[in-house]
């Protein structure tokens, strides 16, 4: 395997030695040209035995040019990790001679053309044998120009966010001590967020296909027993939207592609043989009955037990003082959430007792929309200025729908203030 780290426009051809030149840019390096022509300043990246020998050559690039080349038989023995702005071609070989046309600024060169190469760029280098499946049944629909990844089930996560902005946007696998910066750029977006527990893996993906963006979602299931849907609460639409499975995993460590446009994200895609299984089905979790409107926003549900609960960190809403949802924490260990979190937005903890009550006060926010305004385990620290009041324990099942501007908490019956 050769490896070069980032060179006149002009075609070169397999069939000779390519050697390549490199430049200093803004103290990155970049590849400054590829030849055909033998230079000191050069290496050789490939002679004309590599495309018998080597099936591919990757091509990695940022916004200004091309970063690295790698001539590779397999993607996967090179351990490559996503890094945030760079994204990889693929040229394959394929055993014959090929003619690579350069594209260059006058510095460095800014892409490679060949007939051989895929026009999807991908945020790590392209696996072997991917499977996509599409939200949407088009035959006329373009062919992904980027597709970005996440990794899922690696020892290092503790916890998957989907990022919704009137559909699926984005997704995110969080790790101890990570930048989280990333919130920024979506700021006006709802997060969806599962944590996981110690040794807790995904073992199964559901999708569920639609034209309306935001009737599209992704299911996972846990080796645990979670349920997490990364999509919008459709009420009575659910049943007509059955979910599909796409993916089942190990224990090991995988990907999940997807995606990335400013159209949200059509596509996902795996690097696995279709799961083989007899006749699935997949039930979504559906609350309480309720008089939630969701015609006119995009609403969401999330729901937990509470037996065994210790300590609750709400997720604060910036600059109101509200409450967008809670971070569940339990005596085993266990972690689980309701609403929205966002782990750039948490406040102290809280600790609560078996069998003693804790509140959640409510009001309306603006003077209109439903929201949570206070949480504490004391009715007179959180019912000042509070429009409603619900008491609760540690048992039962706690219910959270929520949209961008108010929210629906129902439990053992109890309901705050109706949505509008």
């Amino acid at each position: 395997m050769v490896d070069v780290v980032a060179g006149s426009c002009g075609p070169i051809t397999t069939g000779e030695n390519i050697w390549c030149g490199f430049v200093d840019f803004e103290g990155i390096q970049y590849v400054s040209s590829l030849s055909n022509t033998r230079s000191e300043q050069c290496m050789r990246l490939i002679s004309p035995q590599t495309v018998y020998t080597s099936k591919r050559l990757l091509v990695a690039e940022n916004h200004l040019g091309i970063i690295k080349l790698i001539v590779t038989d397999s993607p996967e023995s090179l351990a490559v990790d996503a890094i945030p702005g760079t994204w990889w071609r693929t040229i394959r070989f394929g055993g014959r001679q090929l003619t690579i046309d350069t594209v260059s600024d006058g510095v460095k060169l800014r892409r490679l053309i060949s007939g051989q190469q895929e026009s999807t760029a991908w945020n790590v280098p392209e696996p072997d044998n991917v499977r996509f499946h599409y939200f949407a049944s088009d035959p006329h629909r373009p062919v992904a120009a980027r597709m970005a990844s996440f990794k899922c089930n690696d020892p290092s996560i503790n916890g998957y966010s989907l990022c919704w902005e009137g559909g699926l946007a984005q997704f995110h696998a969080h790790t101890a001590g990570e930048d989280l910066s990333y919130y920024k750029s979506s700021p006006h977006a709802c997060w969806l967020y599962m944590p996981t527990d110690h040794d807790e893996i995904i073992t199964e993906v559901w999708q569920r296909k639609a034209w309306v963006k935001r009737e599209r979602a992704l299911a996972f299931k846990t080796s645990k027993g979670r349920t997490f849907i990364a999509g919008a609460y459709l009420k009575h639409l659910s049943p007509r939207r059955p979910f599909s499975l796409v993916e089942r995993f190990s224990r090991q460590s995988s990907r999940i592609f997807f995606e990335e446009s400013d159209d949200g994200i059509n596509a996902l895609a795996f690097a696995s043989d279709v799961p083989t299984v007899g006749n699935p089905t997949f039930s979504c979790p559906q609350p309480s009955p309720n008089r939630v409107y969701i015609a006119t926003e995009d609403f969401f549900f999330s729901s937990h037990r509470l037996e065994g609960l210790v300590n609750i960190i709400p997720c604060l809403i910036k600059d109101s003082g509200g409450i967008s949802g809670m971070l569940l924490l339990f005596s085993d260990g266990h972690r689980g959430s309701v609403g929205q979190v966002r782990l750039d937005s948490l406040g102290p903890s809280i600790a609560v007792r078996e069998a003693h009550p804790w509140f959640l006060a409510f009001g309306r926010m603006d003077g209109k929309y439903p929201y949570a305004m206070a949480l504490g385990t004391a009715r007179s620290e959180v019912e000042r200025d509070s429009h409603l009041l619900l008491q609760l324990f540690c048992d039962g099942t706690l219910e959270w729908i929520w949209s961008r501007r108010q929210c629906l908490v129902i439990y053992k019956g109890q309901k705050s203030l109706e949505t509008v």
